[in-house]
């Protein structure tokens, strides 16, 4: 006889039991032999009963407690709370998650979009807001130009060299989580409410909620059948992110303005990376799951051409199905750029703008070019959803940077750069982060976008 089955058995002896006190009590009868034989015979049951469903239920006590290291904890207790007002926080941008790591039985927090990973870092050590003592543009440059009596002492004191054929700089924790600031603050996804899970181990295992709990109306002493929400697991594993930025050895010397226009060109090479990783990563050994490609996400197909607002209503529709309980102003709605100019132009048969529905026009909008237009025949994604519902996992030191002298590149612009004949530098970048979608539910994503 399984646990649930028990606990149903004992549950129907509990409603004789009060059926018997109930008798005496309420309606003043004497107790009888046979009933106090009866009322001796359910107890016995009734303490047999509780004592198997102890011993049965060691395996759904030890998977209980496994669901309470892996879900979010309060912010000031260890007690479980709700995963979904963790996840909406106070309109919808949420101060931080914090979770339980299974593998090692350590608290982490999240930190929302608005929050500076340095500082949190910086909090950490107990070294202070450091920032102004630190510029990545100015360090990088003087690793350039060999200029480093132009640094700060912090800033020399915030890298080490690297061994190894390329060589290269760490960058100590303090400077690396500058250096993901910069990559954050680039980041559309981050714009739009991801949050960003700083991590110091290899592996970090998170809860999703793949179910909502259910209720049901019973009449008095019904069975009720238990129901919980479902946890699935995330498993964080940081994958290397590297971004290439070639720059004249001349400009590196003489720009007075060189510092700005390196950490420029960093920044946003590395938010680009973020939010293809996010929006549409593939899910390989090697690179992190987008939503584009996580299982449970809504998908809106074949949407053509856009001639209307039908199928942007539809995904949010959706969202609401998989018990959002939130505003449609607490979704955003990321978009290439060719298909926002699509939905921009859109015309009734006067010539006159069509006007978004009601919820199509509380999404808050974003463009990115790191949505790819070259699906099928030239067809595009976009991506509406609860984006803190979207985790960044980054690893808070090990950020490495190399200035090659030598080696080509393709530009952004489809243009080769040989660094030793053209006499450019190559600025290799390289981090640590991976993705982790809480609520795919809460996701939904428009294909077949098409130019006409």
């Amino acid at each position: 006889m399984s646990v649930k089955e028990l606990r149903e058995k004992r549950a129907a002896l509990f409603t004789r039991m009060r059926g018997l006190r109930d008798k005496h009590r309420d309606e003043n009868q004497e107790w009888t032999d046979d009933d106090r034989s009866a009322w001796q015979k359910v107890n016995e049951e009734f303490d047999e009963l509780s004592g198997r469903i102890a011993d049965e239920g060691m395996d759904e006590r030890v998977d209980a407690i496994a669901v309470e290291m892996q879900s979010p904890i309060g912010d000031r207790s260890i007690g479980r709370e709700d995963f979904n007002t963790h996840l909406l926080g106070r309109h919808g941008r949420p101060d931080g998650v914090m979770f339980r790591n299974q593998r090692t039985g350590e608290i982490v927090r999240s930190i929302g979009a608005d929050e500076r990973l340095s500082r949190v870092v910086a909090e950490r050590e107990g070294s202070g807001d450091v920032d102004a003592d630190l510029d990545v543009g100015r360090l990088i440059r003087g690793l350039i130009t060999g200029r480093l009596g132009e640094l700060s002492e912090t800033e020399r004191r915030s890298v080490a060299t690297v061994g190894g054929i390329a060589g290269g700089f760490l960058l100590t924790e303090q400077m690396s989580s500058i250096f993901l600031d910069l990559a954050r603050g680039a980041s559309v996804c981050m714009r739009a409410g991801a949050g960003t899970l700083p991590l110091d181990t290899t592996e970090t295992v998170l809860a999703r909620l793949d179910s909502d709990p259910t209720a049901s109306w019973k009449p008095e002493g019904a069975t009720v059948t238990a129901s919980e929400p479902s946890f699935g697991q995330i498993v964080v594993r940081p994958k290397s992110l590297k971004a290439i930025v070639p720059i004249t050895i001349e400009m590196a010397e003489d720009a007075p303005n060189a510092a700005t226009i390196i950490r420029t060109a960093l920044q946003a090479a590395m938010g680009l990376a973020l939010d293809r990783a996010g929006l549409v990563g593939l899910g390989a050994a090697n690179e992190p799951m987008g939503i584009r490609h996580c299982p449970s996400v809504h998908e809106i197909t074949a949407v053509g051409f856009p001639n209307d607002y039908d199928e942007p209503r539809e995904a949010v529709g959706d969202i609401f199905g998989a018990n959002f309980p939130g505003d449609p102003a607490e979704l955003s709605w990321i978009l290439h750029p060719r298909d926002g100019e699509s939905y921009d132009g859109l015309l009734d048969g006067d010539g006159q703008p069509i006007v978004p529905t009601p919820w199509t026009k509380a999404l808050k909008r974003f463009y990115t070019t790191s949505l790819p237009t070259d699906e099928g025949d030239d067809e595009s994604v976009s991506i509406i959803g609860h984006f803190p519902s979207l985790l960044f996992g980054m690893r808070t030191s090990g950020v490495v940077i190399r200035v090659l002298d030598a080696g080509t590149v393709v530009a952004g612009n489809d243009q080769t750069v040989n660094a030793a004949s053209q006499f450019q530098k190559l600025i290799v970048a390289h981090l640590r982060a991976d993705t982790a979608i809480l609520r795919p539910t809460w996701f939904a994503r428009l294909t077949g976008i098409t130019t006409g």
